[in-house]
């Protein structure tokens, strides 16, 4: 993979939990990061294989390396032409065991 493969903006979001006036606790998802991603969907075969994903629209998103990506975080993207669209982060796997690349296993929300 190299760096011009990324040409697709992804904004990476954390739930936040914070205390509310009344004593409880209200959640949130708040902006981590955007960063260049390449996305595009998982075909029939690698969701078949992978066996993990159980939405309908998966998707493997690349970016570039990242200690404090987790399966816990959702990412925003807009595909050229397109609606938004949020996916769910199922899985992180550097790409070939190095930390230049991450390879985001995705699930569209629904």
């Amino acid at each position: 993979m190299n760096a011009g493969a990324l040409r697709d903006r992804v904004t990476l979001q954390q739930n936040t939990t914070t205390a509310d006036s009344q004593g409880g606790r209200a959640s949130s998802w708040g902006t981590l990061a955007t960063v260049w991603a390449n996305v595009r969907p998982t075909s029939a075969r690698e969701q078949a294989q992978a066996q993990a994903i159980m939405s309908d629209l998966a998707y493997t998103v690349t970016i570039r390396y990242r200690a404090d990506v987790t399966p816990s975080m959702r990412l925003s993207w807009t595909p050229y032409l397109g609606s938004a669209r949020t996916l769910q982060i199922m899985g992180v796997t550097p790409l070939d065991g190095l930390r230049a690349f991450l390879v985001l296993t995705c699930g569209a929300v629904q």
